[in-house]
């Protein structure tokens, strides 16, 4: 539910891109399952070596029973030959599991397709729209934008463009144009992915990005509670990114009129009947977010979170305090 504390990449990938659904592989090297300065074990579970955004490509359940079945292999071969499994030539493996059914896939490049064919898919919906958008903002400088947007009539098609060309930081008068109708209107649906807020949520995140003048007095306006809790996350940390010092005051507003509020959330699998409070989540993202723009005035917000009984809250609000 809170992307906005995720890495860039999971941000970009769910609520800009929307693409919380489409499914990925890749594989997963060998040295990843052995541990360094420690001889004979292999991780057959999640704890192998594997940064946050890849672990969630091999953490179920078929997963682990794949990553298990390879070291039961590698380990059995290691003791046949009377080395250690670190020793064990990869060569030796493939061919043993490939018997067994597991093998690398073919690699292939998502959506990796000419820029028209790209653009062509901005009207579209689901996974090749965004994977679409994905690959223009990693090309944006290849794209003539003012062209695009000026011979395209379909709304759709225009603000998923806009959105592709900030994020690959090609703002000109004619994306922010587009970017700014969207937020004026409060424009809601289509929403990108199922994850990703409402459109005009998306445009404000983008005009953030690229700090478009008065974007942070305009999210300012949006911090109320008829936002759902994980959305006024993510505009909480776009005023830390746009850095426009109007950004300061906006939060520090929204800090005391909600000093009472709790932010409930139903989590995903969660009964609706028994919400969630994301009150804290809320608070030391606030904070960070101020220190960005260089008021600690509302780190004292902290002191009670510090110490948390959760190690997660005690672990990120001291990172936080400790920032501000």
């Amino acid at each position: 539910m809170d992307y906005a504390e995720e890495s860039e990449w999971s941000r970009r990938h769910v609520v800009m891109f929307g693409l919380w659904r489409t499914l990925w592989h890749g594989d997963v090297p060998y040295r990843a399952l052995l541990p360094r300065r420690l001889d004979n074990v292999l991780l057959a579970c999640r704890a192998l070596s594997v940064d946050h955004d890849l672990h969630q490509l091999l953490r179920m359940q078929r997963d682990m029973q794949v990553i298990g079945e390879i070291c039961g292999v590698a380990a059995a071969e290691a003791a046949i030959q009377g080395i250690t499994p670190a020793a064990l030539p990869i060569a030796e493996l493939r061919p043993l599991l490939a018997a067994r059914g597991i093998a690398p896939r073919p690699p292939r490049r998502a959506a990796d397709l000419p820029v028209a064919e790209l653009l062509g898919k901005l009207a579209g919906e689901g996974d090749e729209r965004g994977l679409a958008m994905w690959r223009l903002s990693r090309s944006a400088k290849a794209v003539d934008w003012p062209a695009f947007l000026a011979g395209t009539a379909d709304p759709n098609a225009r603000f998923c463009g806009a959105i592709a060309a900030a994020l690959g930081g090609q703002a000109g008068p004619e994306v922010i144009a587009v970017l700014q109708e969207v937020l004026r209107s409060r424009q809601t649906e289509p929403v990108l992915g199922l994850k990703s807020p409402q459109r005009f949520v998306v445009a404000a995140l983008a005009l953030a990005e690229v700090g478009a003048p008065g974007i942070a007095e305009a999210i300012g306006a949006m911090l109320t509670l008829e936002l759902p809790a994980p959305t006024l996350l993510l505009l909480l940390r776009a005023l830390g990114k746009a850095g426009q010092p109007e950004g300061i005051g906006a939060i520090r507003r929204f800090l005391a009129e909600t000093a009472q509020h709790d932010f409930p959330v139903a989590l995903w699998g969660g009964d609706p009947a028994h919400p969630t409070a994301f009150r804290d989540a809320i608070v030391i993202r606030a904070v960070r977010s101020l220190a960005q723009l260089g008021d600690t005035s509302e780190a004292w917000r902290l002191d009670a979170l510090v110490d948390h009984p959760m190690l997660l809250w005690r672990r990120h609000a001291r990172r936080v305090k400790g920032g501000a």
